[in-house]
């Protein structure tokens, strides 16, 4: 799979989120600036999995991985690099 960029995440995002996604700066909380939440999480969850292919289990919903764009890409980045855990 080539290179995950934050750009890609953004884009992701911005399908699941009301919020203004290229407003935020990429090591901004999602969550504290209301382009995120539990709901909405959800529905990223599944199209972060969907378009780049790969599982996210609940052990890997944590602050570092999904709070920032960078978090997430970083994530996303390494699961694709190393292949999803089990």
């Amino acid at each position: 799979m080539s290179e995950i960029t934050v750009l890609d995440v953004r884009n992701v995002l911005a399908t699941v989120s009301l919020g203004d996604v290229n407003a935020i700066a990429d090591d901004e909380s999602l969550f504290e600036a209301g382009v995120l939440d539990s709901l909405m999480m959800i529905e990223l969850v599944q199209e972060l999995e969907d378009r780049f292919n790969t599982r996210i289990s609940n052990r890997d919903l944590t602050p570092s991985n999904f709070d920032t764009l960078t978090g997430m890409t970083r994530f996303l980045a390494e699961r694709s690099a190393h292949g999803p855990a089990s």
